[in-house]
Formats: C-alpha cells, structure tokens, sequence
C-alpha cells in the first residue's frame, strides 16, 4: 500500500459546500477511500480540519480511512475573533428581542399615567400622577429638543461640507482598516502554511502529494514529488472584471504564477488549458503537464426515494420539502415565497457570482424573456446576491421578486433544485474542465443548455448535442432564443442529451479520475525528485 497525500491551504472563510473545488475534493476523496492500495493523508490548516470532516461526513465519506495532519490548535489571534464573530451575532438578536419590549412598556406606562391623571378624583393620587409627569417631562423634553437640533442640522448648508468629509475620512479609514487586515491575515495564514509545510516534510511514508488548486505556492516547499491540478486562468484571462473584485486579480494571479513557476509537475482537466495556457502563455514544458477529464457529477441520489408505492411522487414531494427550506435563505422583497403544491416555475443556474461567470448576460436575457416574450419563470441562483453588478441590475430592471438568489446550499438543496427546475443554464465564459452543469441537471432529470466554449466542447463531441445545447455566450439575445427554444422543445432537448449523457459520460466514473492521478502520482514518484533546471533556464 502506498501513502500519498492530499495538500489544501483554503482560507478561514472559504465555503467548500458552496465551492465546485469542495464538491470535487470530496468526489475525489471518496473514490481514493475506495481503494485497497491506497492511503489517503489530507495536509491542511487548523481552520480546514473539523470543515473538511464535516465537508466529508455529508458525502458520506468514511474520514476513518483519512489521517488528518496539520497544526493542532488555531492561531490565538483566529480564536479571539471567532469569539467576537460571535459576540457581534449574538447582540443584535439581543438587542432585538428586548428593546420592542422595552418600548412597549415604556408606552404602557405613559398611558396608564395620563388616563390616571386625567380620570383621578383623589387629590393625593392626582398629586402623584403630576410628579411622575414633573419627572418625565424633562426627559422627554430633552429627547425632543434633540431631535429638532439634529433635523434643523440635516437641513441647514453646514451639514453638508462636515458632512461629505466625514464620509470621505471614513471610507479612508475602513480603507487602512481592510489594508490591516489584510496584513495580518496574510501573515497569519504565511505562518500557518509554513507550519504545514514543515509536517508534511517530516512524512517519510508519503511518496507523492496532490493539491487540487494551484494558487498555494507554498506547496512547492515540499520535498517529495508534487502533482499540482490547474483548472483555469480566468483570473488572469479576465484581468479587468477581476480588478474590481473581492478576489483580487493581481494577488490570486501573483500566487498562480508563483505555484506554476516554482511547480514539478500539472494535471489538467482540458487540453485547451494545457495548450493555451500552461504551455504557451505560463512556458511550462508540455511533458510536465498531463490532461485528466473529469467524471459526471450526479447529484441522483440525493433526491432519489425508494420504498413508496408512488416513488416519483414521493421524489418531488421530498424535494418540494428540500427547495421550500432552502428558500428560507432568501432576503429582500423575495423573502417569504415558497415551494407549496405544484410550486411555481423557474430556470436554474448554479454558479457563484464572478466576472467569468457571465452572470449579468444570463440576467440580461432573462428580462427580455420575462418583460418582452412573457415566459412567466422565475431565475433561481445560488451566488450571493450581494455582489455589486448583479444586485444593481436587478434593482435597476425591478426584478426584486423574479431573481432569486439563494448562497450556501447544501447538496441535497441543490439537487432538489435542478431537480424542480424546468431548464437548467450555463452562460459561463470559463470552465475548468467537464461541465458540471450539464451532468448535475441531467442526472434528475433536468435539460441543460450551455455556453459555446472551448472547454465544453471538448466533452460535448457531437455534433447533434452541440447544435440542441450550446448557444453563443457573448450575446445576450442569442441566449434568450436558446432558453426560449429549450423551454418549447422541452422534451426534445432532454431526450438527445440524456442519450449521450448515458452512452458516451456515464461511462466515466471517479473511480477511473483517481486511477488515473494515481498512475501520474506513481510515474512522478518513481523518478528522481523533478530538478528543476527548466526554471533556471528561464
């Protein structure tokens, strides 16, 4: 049996659940679990361990076949602001559930002293009544002169300058404030990475480690043979979008450079990413770098009900039930709509929201459907609908009650999705390897269709698929007539692509993904550990 280890770095925020790199993490992981000659060791910070195990438990993953090594315990600065993470979301529920008590026997009482005052005939109770209101009064008097003065303020032309400067040295301070704290998490997470580094090191029995993402470059610190995964470069084939994000262009785009730069070897889950990218625009040689396609990602048996005598009405039922609590997530004036009977129709997208994902030209389609052709569905998607550009467009179009943004879904949330959805969509502009999309909704039951890229392309190989599924994501119109078109021919688009999704994906399994990095694994690690002079030479 031979120990290979599995290298993760993800921040302290990082929601794997929502992440497509969690869900394939945890398909990977549970087909290594599977094998007889294999053991896995999971390398990861002290933020990632009890996440990964809960990440695992809810694939059903046994983690007892998982050695888990890393620091220990959390950095104590980590500690202290969970603890007050806390804190801060505990006081306003708090805050919330006393003060309209508080409130209303502050009102009781002031009624009960003027009915007692107006209504007494008792000359030593009527006495009474007046101190109390001798005592009030001034209070109350004094909260009303403040706020005279702080409206006279508002509306007087000295508000105005002090005003705006205030703003303008506020936004300058939560400015230093986030550069601080950028630092010191950058530190932090420094600190913890190289404690990290330094365990998997003192791992004689690991013969070779896998990261499944490339903008870790620590990991090139280990001495054993590493295999490093490269799912895209959009970071850096979309510099532009990405400048204004919370991600950050030029950081993440640095750390990429910096893995590939100082890397032994690639695994890569489309040929156009190894040729376009790693090799011709990164210069890594081409014998560095294998091509490993991805396997369908069903998501069948998480809504699949068995034992009923109708087991397809108890399916959707069962579903009914997962869509309506996941739509408990939702805020704004969508809030409080809900799965209930037949539900009510909608499309699906899947997908966090940034600038690759091609949100805003899958919204823009959406409201001429919706305003101009009358389909009468909703839009479901799962990124959080904070994000600036899509929330904009969706308070500017008044789609506040037609776009449903829903964020942290659990799996079985999501399959029940797909499932209930009348057609999934996919606009993306970039993908790291097989589309997720087309096999999660396909697998309940669901037609997809799906921009025209390259990488789809390459697991999309005929062309009777292509013509059913894939429209041109750079025009919104185009867009518009696919989904128009797939939601009048239904049945049609779900029959071709549930045809080739049998006889030509189904095939593929997890199981054959591990094989296959395992064999790269055993190569590498059977060779001398990789020199690498091709950077010298650089």
């Amino acid at each position: 049996m031979k120990t290979y280890g599995i290298f993760v770095a993800y921040s302290p925020t990082a929601r794997l659940r929502a992440e497509g790199l969690g869900r394939y993490l945890a398909a990977f992981v549970n087909a290594a679990t599977h094998r007889d000659d294999v053991k896995i060791v999971v390398a990861a910070p002290s933020w990632s361990r009890r996440v990964l195990k809960e990440l695992f438990e809810e694939q059903g993953i046994s983690t007892a076949r998982i050695d888990f090594v890393g620091p220990r315990t959390q950095p104590l600065l980590l500690r202290f602001y969970h603890l007050m993470d806390r804190f801060r979301r505990r006081r306003p529920r708090k805050a919330t559930r006393w003060f309209p008590k508080l409130a209303a026997m502050l009102k009781a009482g002031m009624e009960a002293l003027v009915l007692g005052l107006v209504g007494t005939r008792n000359p030593l109770v009527f006495l009474l009544y007046a101190l109390c209101l001798v005592v009030v009064s001034p209070v109350l008097a004094i909260g009303i002169l403040l706020l005279l003065v702080r409206r006279a303020f508002r509306l007087s032309r000295l508000y105005r300058r002090p005003y705006r400067w205030l703003i303008g040295l506020s936004q300058k301070l939560l400015s230093w404030r986030t550069d601080i704290n950028r630092g010191i998490y950058d530190g932090m997470l420094a600190r913890e990475l190289e404690l990290l580094t330094k365990i998997a090191n003192r791992l004689p029995n690991v013969v070779a480690w896998y990261a499944p993402a490339s903008t870790w470059p620590t990991f090139n610190q280990i001495k054993a043979p590493t295999l490093t995964a490269f799912p895209d470069l959009v970071f850096l084939e979309f510099p532009v979008a990405f400048s204004a994000h919370k991600y950050g262009a030029t950081r993440v785009g640095r750390n990429i450079r910096k893995t590939v730069a100082g890397g032994h070897y690639f695994v890569t889950y489309s040929e156009r990413i190894k040729r376009s990218v790693l090799v011709h625009q990164l210069g890594v040689p081409p014998e560095r770098v294998k091509v490993v396609p991805h396997a369908p990602s069903s998501l069948a048996a998480c809504v699949e009900v068995q034992g009923f005598a109708d087991n397809i009405s108890a399916s959707r039922s069962f579903c009914l039930a997962l869509a309506t609590e996941a739509l408990g997530k939702l805020v704004g004036p969508a809030q409080g709509q809900r799965f209930e009977g037949a539900g009510f129709k909608f499309l699906f997208y899947a997908s966090q929201f940034r600038p690759s994902k091609n949100v805003l030209t899958l919204l823009r389609a959406y409201n001429d459907l919706l305003r101009r052709r009358y389909i009468g569905h909703k839009l479901v998607l799962t990124g959080n609908g904070h994000y600036e550009p899509v929330s904009e467009f969706i308070r500017e179009h008044r789609l506040e009650r037609d776009v449903l943004c829903l964020h942290d879904l659990s799996e079985p949330q999501l399959a029940a999705l797909y499932k209930l959805a009348d057609l999934a969509v996919n606009p993306s502009l970039s993908e790291g390897g097989m589309p997720f999309t087309f096999t999660e909704a396909l697998s309940v039951g669901t037609p997809v269709v799906m921009g025209d890229i390259e990488v789809t392309r390459e697991i999309l190989t005929e062309q009777p698929v292509r013509d059913a599924t894939l429209f041109d994501p750079y025009d919104w119109r185009a867009l518009a007539d696919k989904v128009e078109w797939a939601l009048g021919n239904r049945e049609e688009l779900y029959s071709v692509q549930r045809e080739f999704y049998d006889r030509v994906l189904a095939k593929r399994s997890w199981e054959d993904v591990v094989a296959e990095h395992i064999a790269i694994l055993d190569e590498i690690s059977g060779q001398q550990h990789p020199a690498r002079l091709w950077h010298d030479r650089r």
